[in-house]
């Protein structure tokens, strides 16, 4: 080989590494052209970051001077302040209830209250109460629960003595009468008012249980009564003048069956309360309902022979002619019929049967 084949050959391979050392300077310059713009992009992100945190810091300060400017303007009350406040409120209600006059002297049972306020101690150790403004908005984790709960004694007036009143509503008359004169009570005025409570039944009284009234005085009382009505005559009516007549007589139209009859189809056959028998309103009356000389045939499919005829004379058919073939359900079940169930047929009409014939023995001949 000549010297002058391996310069050339050197210098092809010098020019080859060269290509690829400038291709990867050219490559790494991109990445770093890349680099540089995001770092900016980053840098740029990070001032307004920067920015906007110093706005946020200066809202945040004028939050505090703004809550510490409503502080200052906050009314604080002290536990007997608070207190009182509610005493006057007590008073004022209780002298409404009695200004109406009349028997009863009205007082207030009991008061359940919960009241949200700032808590803080003073410079003395004493508590004090902050109330929030009336469009103020305070997170409910900055405020505290009290929890009010009044209870009214009964006052004495001479020898008159002024007692809580018994909850007589729901018991039966004999019940409320016991505890209203155990209570220092009477029943007074007793009025009835229809219900569908048992006979008897207390209703409503006044005064009202819990409320607190002179001993001795007395209760009225309304008390629940039965309302009865009278079954009206349905046989031979169609089935929707039948309905049409329990509703006149505020009865309700209960289950209702049909049967094949001689009787024109919808015709009520039976009725199960006899008419003229007094029921409480709304009580349910069942009717059969005639189907008419021509009636529907019934699924006899897997019935067994005796109930299948049963079926049959339920509904004025008869069974007809009856096989046997083989089957793997028990012997005598009905495997076939005809006419099909749904078909229509006069009174009296036949249904073939075919039966099962009952799985066959297995035979056991002796070898």
């Amino acid at each position: 080989m000549s010297n002058e084949f391996k310069n050339d050959a050197v210098h092809q391979a010098l020019g080859l590494i060269k290509r690829e050392i400038e291709d990867t300077i050219h490559q790494l310059r991109l990445q770093l052209e890349n680099c540089e713009t995001r770092l900016k992009k980053c840098l740029e992100e990070r001032a307004k970051l920067a920015k906007a945190n110093m706005e946020l810091e200066e809202e945040n300060n004028r939050l505090r001077v703004r809550i510490e400017e409503l502080k200052s303007k906050q009314p604080l009350l002290d536990a007997e302040a608070l207190l009182s406040s509610f005493a006057t409120a007590l008073q004022t209600m209780q002298k409404t209830l009695n200004e109406a006059g009349g028997p009863v002297s009205y007082g207030l049972r009991d008061l359940k209250t919960d009241l949200k306020v700032g808590v803080v101690v003073d410079e003395k150790g004493l508590l004090r109460f902050r109330l929030p403004g009336l469009k103020e908005v305070i997170s409910p984790g900055n405020l505290s629960t009290l929890n009010f709960s009044v209870v009214a004694a009964a006052p004495s007036i001479g020898k008159m003595d002024i007692v809580s009143v018994p909850r007589i509503v729901g018991l039966q008359l004999d019940e409320a009468r016991r505890r209203v004169e155990q209570a220092g009570f009477k029943i007074g005025k007793v009025e009835e008012q229809t219900s569908y409570l048992i006979s008897g039944t207390v209703l409503e009284q006044m005064p009202p249980g819990g409320s607190v009234a002179k001993m001795g005085r007395a209760i009225d009382i309304v008390i629940s009564k039965k309302v009865t009505t009278r079954v009206p005559l349905l046989i031979n009516l169609l089935e929707n003048e039948a309905e049409k007549l329990l509703q006149i007589s505020h009865l309700r139209l209960g289950r209702v069956t049909t049967c094949s009859s001689d009787v024109p189809d919808g015709t009520v056959l039976e009725q199960s309360i006899e008419a003229n028998t007094k029921v409480p309103i709304n009580t349910q009356v069942s009717l059969v309902i005639s189907e008419g000389k021509e009636v529907k045939v019934p699924n006899l499919i897997d019935l067994s022979k005796r109930k299948a005829a049963q079926e049959l004379r339920k509904k004025g058919l008869q069974p007809g002619k009856v096989e046997y073939a083989p089957s793997s359900k028990p012997r005598g079940l009905v495997l076939a019929q005809k006419p099909d169930s749904g078909k229509i047929m006069g009174l009296s009409g036949k249904v073939d049967l075919v039966l099962s014939e009952g799985p066959k023995k297995k035979s056991t001949k002796k070898k």
